[in-house]
């Protein structure tokens, strides 16, 4: 059961960061390529939660585990680097109130059991596999 909040929680919480990012809101900055790269990469991510949370088979499971480090490591390139260098924090700059390094930390905490769920589903769930 707490997975499929935490599915839920996520997908809203992702709505509302991509919403923003991409104009639906007056806050919106201007998206570049490392953003839809980043949409992909999170929506992809996201139907891996979802599968784990609901014991659901997506693709495989040679995928997820693949996945799980791809991901990772996209993950970290895109918000520590990517997003600081030469995305939205470049386009709005300090006086729009953009996140310090700590505060992108402290964020990530959030997503730490979607890598735990892609870890799950890729490497510890032999019986969803197995059907």
């Amino acid at each position: 059961m707490g997975w499929k909040i935490y599915f839920w929680f996520l997908s809203i919480l992702l709505s509302i960061g991509y919403a923003v990012l991409f104009g639906v809101t007056p806050m919106s900055a201007l998206p570049n390529i490392w953003d839809y790269l980043d949409l992909i990469f999170s929506s992809i991510s996201l139907a891996g939660v979802f599968a784990y949370s609901y014991k659901k088979r997506l693709l495989s499971a040679r995928f997820w585990k693949f996945w799980l480090v791809a991901f990772l490591l996209w993950d970290i390139t895109y918000n520590l680097i990517i997003s600081h260098y030469l995305g939205l924090a470049q386009q709005l700059g300090p006086e729009h109130g953009v996140t310090t390094f700590n505060e992108m930390l402290f964020a990530w905490l959030f997503f730490i059991p979607k890598y735990v769920a892609l870890y799950l589903l890729g490497y510890k769930s032999t019986s969803l596999w197995n059907k």
